[in-house]
């Protein structure tokens, strides 16, 4: 039986289509966290509901530049800086707490901007960056940029971070 070309789904071919070349996408950006699609979507399908305005600056990590510079981060400082802190020698194996990173999704490690560079140019090329596991990255340094202060405490118990509201 024929083919009927009339009946030819072209949604689904257009479909299949998109799919393909996001698993390309998907797989050649794999190596490197927080890449994203041209449709909106993180490398893992999460959609992206951040502003318009970081829409904009977060194309800058898709670039040759940023990748050459996270490299250079990542060859000058191979382990977490945050874990490092804590007696853990994290190569992106390890969670923060030391225990083996099960995840493998999980296992890299982040070129983070010391000062969030909010889609200041000057401050996201040139910078200083650190190098961080991503549960730290994800966490703790998120939590910090939002709070505007650590809450580590030294081993008196009070905080080190002088922006901290009880080193007053």
């Amino acid at each position: 039986m024929a083919a009927d070309p009339a009946s030819n789904d072209t949604g689904s071919v257009e479909l299949a289509r998109r799919v393909s070349i996001e698993i390309r996408m998907t797989a050649a950006g794999s190596r490197i966290a927080g890449l994203f699609c041209v449709w909106g979507r993180t490398m893992a399908g999460r959609r992206d509901d951040r502003s318009a305005e970081a829409a904009e600056y977060r194309r800058w990590y898709n670039t040759a530049r940023w990748r050459r510079r996270r490299a250079a981060q990542l060859e000058a400082s191979p382990v977490c800086e945050f874990c490092l802190k804590r007696g853990i020698v994290n190569d992106g194996s390890r969670q923060m707490d030391g225990s083996v990173q099960t995840n493998p999704r999980r296992r890299f490690l982040v070129a983070d901007h010391i000062v969030a560079h909010r889609g200041n140019p000057e401050l996201f090329w040139a910078g200083a960056l650190q190098t961080l596991c991503p549960d730290h990255h994800d966490s703790v340094k998120q939590a910090e940029e939002v709070r505007g202060y650590s809450t580590e405490v030294g081993i008196d118990g009070w905080p080190v971070d002088p922006r901290h509201p009880a080193s007053g």
